[in-house]
């Protein structure tokens, strides 16, 4: 996964999802994701670089991620 990747199946989420934006923290890679269908209507989610969810429910970006690095 990269900073283009779109396409991305998230489990426990339906449909597609894309990244819109990357950061590293402790030397991991993390991904903001939005869905390619609903957009900024729906809550992103935060993944590393595996694809796993860090955080779901996602409404202020990587400032949701605060406290569970």
């Amino acid at each position: 996964m990269d900073r283009n990747s779109t396409g991305i199946t998230v489990s426990g989420h339906t449909g597609k999802w894309y990244v819109i934006d990357e950061r590293t923290v402790g030397g991991k890679k993390f991904f903001l994701l939005e869905h390619e269908t609903w957009g900024d209507e729906a809550p992103c989610v935060i993944v590393d670089a595996s694809g796993n969810v860090v955080v779901e429910d996602v409404y202020n970006g990587f400032e949701d991620m605060e406290g569970d690095e």
